[in-house]
């Protein structure tokens, strides 16, 4: 495997967090839906599990797939994504599940 950006950028992104982490993440107000790998490293179980746990707004769900499981089936991410809004329409204009029959169909 190899980085797809230079070494120092990947430590400054990933080697510093907001100070009060914890305390910020429980004053959310969306309600917010975090998928993780089932198979991902163990901090992000606890992570995404922790935050739900601070903040009854948020729902943690692990799904089929490692770290990156979003780009292992990508369709089955998208159509699990999809799920968890409210609404599938914006504006009268289907999104991705709903463009997949009309390309289908045309």
């Amino acid at each position: 495997m190899e980085l797809t950006c230079r070494t120092r950028r990947e430590a400054e992104t990933f080697g510093t967090f907001p100070r009060r982490l914890w305390r910020s993440l429980a004053r959310v107000r969306t309600p917010t839906v975090v998928l993780y790998g089932a198979q991902s490293y163990i901090f992000v179980t606890g992570s995404a599990t922790r935050f739900a746990a601070v903040n009854g707004r948020v729902k943690a769900d692990a799904v089929a797939g490692g770290h990156c499981f979003m780009l292992e089936p990508p369709d089955a991410t998208a159509r699990r994504v999809l799920a968890e809004l409210p609404d599938t329409q914006t504006h009268g204009t289907p999104l991705v599940a709903d463009n997949e029959e009309r390309v289908a169909n045309a």
